[in-house]
């Protein structure tokens, strides 16, 4: 089923959206009351235009991928353009015109792939890649330090208490970010607060599809979420 509304107010703290829907009856008012707690998609009608900008980091990223592959620039664009439309179920689209939501989302896969091929990233193109919406949970699915690359521990931005087994416990709301061991080693010895300034991290927070994707510990029953403790962005570890 579709349905279509006006978006009257959005809370950014808990990512919740207030919407006003067009012409429901009682039926389909009772299917929504009924179902509070399930999960839906929503599409969203973006009708702003790529900007410049995007168009830039695009284009930084697939330069490094084609220096990578050893092959030609537009070659390799058609071809990503071709696979992400399909993974995705996205029309056709073109970097010249195409939406800002499509380019976000473009951005994040050819960052994803960088890091799944091991695209050794020009400098610039590193810097893009860093700065996207998708970095930290790039890294964390690739299994990579967000900061230098090499093999990830799993660091908690959320103080794990004394004794707690990290194989046993839920994971389900937590905070992490995907370190190796020198930068775990680092985050502890110069506190949280500090490790994420120095390095603008806000880390990933864990759902329960990334929970079992990663093995991380024990899941709840369907729809227990157990969402932890507060963050509290203080230095100490």
């Amino acid at each position: 089923m579709k349905y279509f509304g006006e978006i009257k107010a959005f809370n950014h703290e808990e990512n919740t959206i207030v919407l006003k829907l067009d012409d429901i009856d009682i039926h389909e008012s009772n299917l929504f009351k009924n179902n509070v707690g399930n999960y839906l998609g929503i599409d969203f009608d973006d009708k702003r235009v790529i900007s410049y900008k995007q168009q830039r980091k695009v284009y930084a990223l697939l330069n490094s991928i084609a220096k990578s592959f050893k092959t030609k620039l537009e070659d390799i664009k058609a071809s990503l353009k071709q696979e992400f439309c399909k993974q995705t179920c996205q029309k056709m689209f073109s970097l010249s015109n195409c939406t800002v939501s499509v380019a976000n989302d473009f951005i994040d896969y050819l960052v994803n792939f960088c890091l799944e091929w091991d695209v050794e990233f020009a400098s610039k193109a590193l810097d893009i890649a860093k700065g996207s919406y998708g970095w930290e949970i790039n890294c964390l699915n690739n299994k990579k330090c967000c900061i230098c690359g090499q093999k990830m521990q799993i660091a908690h931005v959320h103080a794990i208490g004394m004794g707690a087994n990290r194989k046993k416990m839920v994971h389900i709301g937590y905070t992490v970010l995907p370190l190796c061991w020198e930068h775990h080693s680092l985050q502890h010895n110069i506190g949280i607060k500090t490790f994420l300034d120095r390095y603008l991290l806000t880390g990933v927070r864990i759902d329960e599809d990334l929970s079992r994707r990663l093995r991380l510990g024990r899941l709840h029953k369907k729809y227990e979420v157990h969402m932890g403790d507060p963050i509290e962005y203080t230095n100490g570890g």
